[in-house]
């Protein structure tokens, strides 16, 4: 494009990867309560306790920093770090 007409557009002879569709499958409420229960006392259970209480995805529990629950609460930061748009 920089020195001129472009006569084809490249893009179009790659093909697109291919869709995976899967269902998502919440918790249930007892489900929820038992991965509670089993991580009460772990070292991670506040990891958990975040995400089942914000609906945070692992990558998204996993990126939390203390500072975002210590300086803005914890409901800030997982508005912060929820998904954006359709899910």
């Amino acid at each position: 494009m920089k020195w001129g007409p472009v006569s084809r557009n490249v893009a179009l002879l790659v093909d697109p990867p291919s869709r995976q569709e899967y269902r998502v499958e919440p918790l249930t409420v007892e489900k929820a309560r038992q991965v509670l229960a089993a991580a009460r006392g772990e070292r991670l259970e506040a990891r958990w306790v975040a995400a089942l209480t914000l609906g945070l995805r692992q990558g998204e529990a996993l990126g939390l920093c203390w500072e975002d629950a210590a300086d803005r609460g914890l409901a800030a930061a997982g508005a912060e770090h929820a998904p954006a748009g359709r899910h």
